[in-house]
């Protein structure tokens, strides 16, 4: 398996390098002349960053400056909401937990051997009608 995976990854490897030369169909684009070139990046485009970071700047000042109990009382309430799990968690669990119940019981009720079975000569779990009568006693 080791041996087949290695020759596939050497002739992909060599295919790749041996096509890798071969001229790339592509369209064709207009060239744009220099001229216009120069005016896609004037600075006319751009934005004045002086300006921007001196309106972010005093918008952080007017929000530093005001005080308001309501507006942190409600922040708190907000971040203590959100401690604890959320009730798609809590779902996951619980349905986890109850898989896992179920799980331990049906190990239980079926992981013993059958000693004796109703009808005779017949396998439980496998035979459609077949129930276990007497287990085997466990050490």
């Amino acid at each position: 398996m080791i041996r087949r995976s290695t020759i596939l990854i050497v002739i992909f490897a060599l295919l790749t390098v041996m096509l890798n030369p071969l001229p790339v169909v592509a369209q064709t684009r207009s060239v744009d002349p220099p001229q216009a070139l120069a005016s896609r990046s004037s600075k006319a485009n751009q934005p004045d960053y002086k300006e921007v970071f001196a309106r972010a700047n005093e918008r952080y000042k007017t929000d530093s400056v005001e005080f308001d109990p309501v507006k942190i009382e409600r922040e708190k309430s907000r971040q203590m909401a959100r401690k604890g799990m959320s009730t798609k968690a809590k779902t996951l669990w619980t349905v986890f937990a109850v898989g896992m119940v179920v799980l331990v019981v049906l190990l239980i009720k079926y992981g013993r051997d059958c000693k004796t079975s109703e009808p005779a000569g017949c396998t439980p779990g496998v035979d459609e009608f077949c129930t276990c009568t007497e287990y085997e006693p466990r050490n």
